[in-house]
């Protein structure tokens, strides 16, 4: 997991270790965690020192930056900062989304899961955008110091949120999901896939295999992602999305680590789901 030691300190009162890695990487090495790679950079115009810091496997809590910085203001000895521009980001926002629990009218989607011990948990969202969505400089700032890449989209709010609560999600563009389907209804499907070898392309242009064992999302039978994990070429949403489609998933460790290990993928999603962080945590 990359972290910035200055966002950190807009969590916790750090400074009088005046910001040298020698003093926090002394302190943290005590405390069971390790820096494996650091980073002097400039982001925006700012001076940034990002760290990747290696947790133990039973330590879900510190994937994100609030259960980091709780557990190094113990450490530390030290207080938490009230994080002011959170909260005035969120109270001058207009609500820009329809929260979708229940299936009560024509838009909502009819989920079914063939692997109930697969997916532990679900839920979606179902946002219509009338207007693009301005993301404040500071959210793609605390992005790009953490090693995130920044779209202007719905996704760098959804990635601020795994970054900052370890809540991950997955959006789809649900105008292109309804428009590579010729059935009217609305089925969002979960399944393991079984003699299957066939390589795909994700949005990022990256390839992995669908083998054996790999967590699928399909949209009315046509495959649209890997569960939780990587959305395929075609599907992702872009600053032109209207109607987007934000899931959240909860799974089974065992099985999310046997899809991960099938089809190759690696990156901030699978972290966190390989240890059973999901939108209830």
């Amino acid at each position: 997991m990359y972290i910035s030691l200055p966002c950190l300190q807009n969590l916790i009162n750090i400074n009088h270790l005046n910001s040298t890695l020698d003093s926090f990487d002394n302190k943290i090495g005590l405390a069971g965690f390790e820096i494996e790679e650091t980073v002097k950079e400039e982001i925006l115009k700012r001076a940034n020192l990002r760290v990747k810091i290696a947790t133990t496997a039973n330590r879900s809590d510190v994937l994100c930056l609030i259960g980091l910085s709780r557990e190094i203001s113990y450490i530390f000895q030290t207080n938490w900062i009230q994080n002011r521009k959170i909260r005035k980001y969120i109270s001058s926002q207009k609500e820009i989304s329809n929260s979708q629990r229940t299936t009560n009218n024509n838009n909502n989607i009819n989920w079914n899961q063939k692997l109930d011990s697969a997916c532990i948990e679900f839920f979606y969202l179902n946002i219509n955008l009338n207007n693009s969505i301005k993301i404040p400089r500071w959210i793609k700032r605390r992005l790009n110091a953490a090693n995130f890449s920044t779209t202007d989209t719905l996704l760098d709010l959804t990635n601020y949120v795994m970054l900052e609560w370890g809540c991950s999600f997955q959006s789809y563009d649900l105008d292109k999901l309804e428009h590579s389907s010729k059935i009217k209804e609305k089925t969002f499907t979960i399944e393991k896939l079984y003699n299957v070898k066939e390589s795909v392309t994700s949005y990022k242009d990256q390839k992995y295999l669908l083998r054996d064992s790999t967590l699928v999302d399909k949209y009315n039978e046509v495959y649209i992602g890997t569960s939780g994990t990587c959305i395929k070429n075609g599907f992702e949403i872009t600053k032109d999305s209207e109607n987007i489609l934000v899931c959240a998933y909860s799974f089974s460790p065992k099985q999310m680590r046997q899809s991960i290990r099938s089809s190759g993928i690696q990156n901030e999603q699978t972290i966190r789901h390989e240890k059973l962080i999901g939108y209830t945590n």
